[in-house]
């Protein structure tokens, strides 16, 4: 019945995004099939139009959700189209981010969420050397980013404001991840670069 694997974990690609964001969407706008349709039909357009240096991998994962902002933000305003992306990136991040920490396919445990979050961010880890592992025991896992590709695109787009909802899922990811047992959080209050801190600080507290 299964069909995913550790080695081959889910997928949820533009498709599976905007069937996700339109079940939200239809509960708060009229004809949220079309406006839907109709970011999906625009969306390769707006793609190549973003910047040259954005890893094509990256622009996978965040073009739909940027699209669709900018065309509710010239439809409504900046503060409903907000409202409107953050009740859909929220649930829709989780879901894609999730499938990289193989919530069905692997046990949740404390070493696994460290292994998955190491591999997800291996890249960055060995290559661009932008993320710093401060501390790794049975205890705490800490660790540094210091760049933030959501926030780098986003203010070259001009939209630097819906880095906010990408921030905001990673305490309802880690949080529900192994509820009690593994606590997240950042230390403090703007511990991000989209709200001014020179890193993004991720604090993980194992409780045995």
């Amino acid at each position: 019945m299964i069909k995913t694997s550790v080695e081959n974990p889910a997928k949820f690609k533009t498709i599976s995004r905007a069937l996700l964001a339109y079940a939200i969407l239809r509960g708060y706008i009229t004809h949220a099939a079309w406006f839907v349709l109709e970011t999906l039909l625009t969306l390769g357009r707006f793609k190549r139009r973003l910047p040259g240096d954005v890893s094509k991998e990256f622009t996978e994962s965040v073009a739909l959700e940027a699209w669709m902002y900018i065309r509710l933000k010239e439809k409504l305003g900046q503060d409903k189209a907000f409202a409107l992306m953050r009740a859909v990136i929220v649930p829709v991040a989780l879901v894609w981010y999730g499938a990289g920490f193989r919530l069905v396919e692997a046990p949740r445990t404390y070493d696994n969420i460290i292994r998955f979050h190491e591999l997800i961010h291996e890249k960055m880890l060995t290559e661009d050397g932008n993320l710093k592992i401060d501390e790794r025991n049975d205890s705490r896992y800490t660790y540094r980013n210091f760049f933030c590709p959501w926030y780098d695109l986003f203010k070259k787009l001009r939209i630097p404001e819906l880095t906010e909802p990408y921030c905001a899922i990673d305490s309802g990811l880690y949080n529900t991840y192994l509820p009690g047992e593994i606590v997240f959080h950042r230390g403090g209050v703007n511990r991000t670069i989209a709200s001014g801190a020179p890193y993004c600080q991720y604090i993980y507290e194992h409780h045995q």
